[in-house]
């Protein structure tokens, strides 16, 4: 019993250690304007919504018009100010606000959580 306690010790402490991972790499990937990194946790559709043009988009799409808004609005910053998971532990949810030479821009991105491991489903980036 001691044993099967000490191994579910571990996979959860495993589980817990990769999504706080995930999320340090998508909110440092926010700071840097990468959307390279970001795309990697892409679910198989994407909802994106950037400055009010929104689409259903494959993680290719969706990657290169990140990349193209992160061209344009180069970030100076990115500063987590919300997160949260669902009661059921498998959805989470990051709000931010990410500043470029123009101004501020709120950011709000939607994960489906399975196995450890963050699909982002939504991505939103409003001024």
């Amino acid at each position: 019993m001691k044993y099967l306690f000490l191994f579910l010790s571990i996979c959860i402490s495993t589980v817990a250690t990769a999504q706080t991972n995930a999320l340090q790499a998508i909110n440092q990937a926010m700071q840097r304007g990468d959307a390279a990194t970001i795309a990697t946790y892409f679910d198989q559709s994407v909802v994106l919504d950037i400055l009010g043009d929104e689409a259903i988009a494959t993680p290719a799409e969706a990657k290169k018009r990140l990349e193209t808004f992160f061209s344009k609005h180069k970030p100076a910053g990115f500063k987590q100010s919300h997160s949260g998971s669902s009661q059921g532990k498998d959805s989470h949810y990051i709000i931010g606000e990410m500043n470029d030479q123009a101004g501020k821009y709120r950011v709000y991105l939607y994960f489906k959580t399975a196995g450890g491991k963050y699909s982002l489903q939504e991505l939103r980036i409003d001024q």
